[in-house]
């Protein structure tokens, strides 16, 4: 900030206001400011130092904010998309593995089934058959436990320790009571010679060949799991989250989880309750865009301009967290709105307040109050302004009690006044400038 003197010779404070009425340009304090105000009826501009600052950096200062907003989008575009295929190819990839599951499946089975009918009829001795089976069956355990290694869900762990389970079972199926294999390899050819003991070898040394068929499980018997997305925005998930409809989704439906990642709320469990949760939320959501609450702040002209969509949300989050006060940024200056009756936004390093309302549609349709009309049965302390013919006339309510708290803090109230004109008043001083004529009035505090 400037270390500039007030102009006035007299005073000694720190200028906080130029205004170049007269060459060279001349400082003020904020009271021989509005003092100079007063005085001089003619055309001039004046403004705040910081403001004459900041002035040559402001173009820079969005540029750059521009291009980091531009970078940043370009990256959520990016990452979506890479998500969205990562989805798609691990979908893609998990039915492939599932139909070959399905197929080792059916050839273990058929296995199972050949081995006990060669079994029953005795035939051991270099049979080509047995062969090829030991050759497939191997081929086929293996190939389900590479699979599913490559799986994280828990219902397809289960699957794989059933594999190695059935795999075991080959395996001891391939060797006698006297731990001598039934499927030798040749040391001099590295060929199968498959030797099975007879009935009469197997009699001979008390043996018995179990009739091996264990249960096989296809994949479909196991419980899957579906995801399902369900749009939503960041205020409206906010206000979900407050009433805990998550939970209540996610318990009623049995569901395995239900996670908002900033854009979409992702459902987690079974097909059909998935579904049928999607569908629940997405009319809740539905419901609660019908609720159009949004935000404005007091112009200059006297007239009532909304926030920026994005803006009126978040003042409405943090309204409806109970905060005091929410933060926000316009066109590179902080402002802070201050909740309260009325609501009111200050510029950051600012003394000047101007009022805020927030605005609820269903309210007007339905013919009811707006929010910063209510309680305007509750004590207050009225404020009045002189007429033309001097006379005293009230401020509205809302207005008073801006002024009011102005008055407390010995700042300036931007408010709303006759014929929807704004006007500045400085509580301090008691008096009243129309903010387009730079017309001054007196005002008062109390009974009139």
């Amino acid at each position: 900030m400037s270390t500039v003197k007030c102009f006035n010779p007299r005073c000694k404070r720190k200028a906080k206001f130029w205004c170049n009425c007269t060459s060279p340009e001349t400082y003020y304090c904020e009271e021989h400011h509005l003092m100079h105000l007063k005085s001089n009826n003619k055309p001039h501009t004046s403004s705040s130092l910081f403001f004459q600052a900041i002035d040559g950096k402001k173009e820079e200062i969005l540029q750059l904010l521009e291009q980091e907003k531009s970078k940043f989008d370009a990256i959520k575009v990016e990452i979506i998309a890479s998500f969205n295929q990562i989805l798609c190819d691990i979908e893609k990839a998990l039915k492939e593995i599932l139909k070959e599951i399905d197929s080792d499946v059916e050839k273990i089975n058929n296995y199972f089934e050949k081995v006990n009918k060669v079994r029953e009829v005795s035939i051991f001795d270099d049979d080509p058959v047995m062969k090829l089976l030991v050759s497939e069956t191997d081929g086929a355990a293996e190939k389900i436990k590479e699979n599913f290694k490559a799986i994280s869900y828990n219902d397809i762990e289960n699957f794989y320790n059933m594999s190695n389970e059935i795999s075991k079972i080959i395996k001891r199926s391939s060797q006698n009571p006297l731990r001598q294999p039934l499927f030798p390899i040749s040391s001099s050819s590295g060929q199968f010679i498959p030797h099975f003991p007879t009935i009469l070898e197997a009699e001979s040394l008390n043996l018995e060949i179990p009739n091996i068929s264990p249960p096989i499980m296809m994949h479909d018997q196991f419980p899957l799991r579906e995801l399902k997305h369900v749009p939503c925005t960041r205020f409206l998930a906010s206000k979900l989250n407050r009433r805990n409809i998550q939970g209540e989704i996610k318990r009623k439906y049995n569901l395995i989880s239900v996670k908002y990642n900033g854009e979409v709320f992702i459902l987690e469990g079974g097909p059909e309750s998935v579904q049928q949760a999607a569908l629940e939320l997405s009319n809740i959501i539905a419901q609660e865009k019908d609720v159009d609450i949004h935000w404005k702040w007091l112009c200059e002209d006297g007239q009532f301009e909304d926030y920026s969509p994005a803006i009126s949300e978040l003042i409405e989050n943090a309204y409806s967290r109970h905060d005091q006060s929410a933060s926000i940024y316009i066109k590179g200056m902080r402002y802070k709105v201050i909740f309260g009756n009325p609501h009111v936004q200050v510029l950051s390093n600012s003394n000047i307040s101007r009022t805020v309302k927030r605005i609820d549609e269903n309210q007007a349709k339905n013919g009811m109050c707006q929010e910063n009309a209510n309680n305007n049965d509750k004590p207050y302390v009225s404020w009045y302004w002189l007429d033309d013919d001097s006379n005293y006339k009230e401020f509205s309510h809302e207005a008073s009690r801006q002024i009011e708290a102005a008055y407390s803090q010995k700042s300036i109230a931007l408010v709303q006044g006759k014929d929807n004109r704004a006007f500045l008043v400085d509580a301090t001083k008691m008096m009243q400038i129309n903010e387009m004529t730079r017309h001054t009035r007196r005002v008062r505090r109390g009974d009139s």
